[in-house]
């Protein structure tokens, strides 16, 4: 789906268990245009709406690099600090310790 198919799907299903889903692919899709500013906008969105989601580890280092890139170094190490308390055991927890390796 294009940004327009992410954006359709939550403003036509705003509840749904897919809601989050769509949500983080939005901002995956921002990130991956470099439109960090509206990346971050929507994984906050996501981290804030739906903070029991499964895509929560995976929202919080995709914010912590897009902030990284926007020169927020400081909010970049707190986001992926987060990964690594909240989701020790995730994927992305071995994904954030290398970046915060990378940004000291």
């Amino acid at each position: 789906l294009s940004i327009a198919g992410f954006q359709r799907f939550i403003k036509d299903f705003p509840g749904t268990s897919l809601t989050p889903n769509a949500q983080y692919w939005l901002g995956e899709s921002y990130y991956n245009l470099k439109e960090y500013g509206r990346a971050i906008q929507t994984f906050d969105y996501l981290v804030a709406e739906y903070p029991g989601n499964e895509k929560m580890p995976a929202a919080l280092y995709k914010l912590g690099l897009a902030t990284a890139e926007t020169g927020d170094l400081a909010k970049s190490r707190k986001n992926l600090k987060r990964v690594l308390e909240e989701f020790p055991s995730s994927d992305e927890s071995k994904l954030a310790k290398h970046k915060l390796a990378e940004l000291r």
